[in-house]
């Protein structure tokens, strides 16, 4: 990992913000944490959050490995707009015994603003010359079924009920 982060800081150097991204995959056995902590330490160098679902291929060696929850990946991309956006942080957010994210570090009526306005869930990637996302890929980490992981729009207001429906499903404690 030490490569890694050398990497990045050479990129910083030469690129500068915001021309460094990292794509993040969630689902690879990470908790909502670490891929928190993760995305915070990214974004204080100055490095920008792609955000990913891992998505099994058939056949492949991880071919039955399972996706993340729906909600995990929900509660991830809310967090990483958060962070991105300078609205929250990692020190701010809380997390149950099991590493899930239970509070947003947010009162829940500005959370709710904030997932209505559908950019969180929208699909994240290089940016284009006019200085926006370009990657409109939305099926690059899944099939097309019930659910959208990533969105090349804003959601509708029916797939704005779905993700408000899931975004808060966990077992082990409340949100805040």
């Amino acid at each position: 990992m030490e490569k890694y982060w050398e990497i990045v800081r050479a990129a910083l150097e030469v690129f500068g913000y915001p021309h460094v991204g990292a794509h993040l995959m969630v689902g690879m056995g990470e908790t909502e944490e670490q891929m928190v902590s993760l995305m915070q330490r990214l974004r204080r160098m100055g490095v920008m959050n792609h955000m990913f679902a891992f998505f099994a291929e058939e056949g492949s060696q991880l071919g039955d490995r399972p996706e993340p929850p729906w909600p995990t990946y929900l509660r991830i991309q809310l967090a990483r707009y958060l962070i991105e956006e300078g609205l929250s942080s990692e020190e701010k957010m809380r997390f149950d015994a099991q590493g899930q994210l239970v509070d947003f570090g947010m009162d829940r009526e500005r959370i709710m603003e904030i997932v209505n306005l559908g950019t969180p869930f929208m699909t994240t990637g290089c940016l284009g010359p006019d200085g926006q996302v370009a990657c409109n890929r939305p099926f690059g980490n899944c099939l097309p079924d019930d659910k959208q992981w990533n969105y090349p729009y804003p959601p509708n207001e029916e797939e704005l009920a779905l993700i408000r429906e899931n975004l808060f499903k966990i077992e082990s404690a409340a949100v805040g």
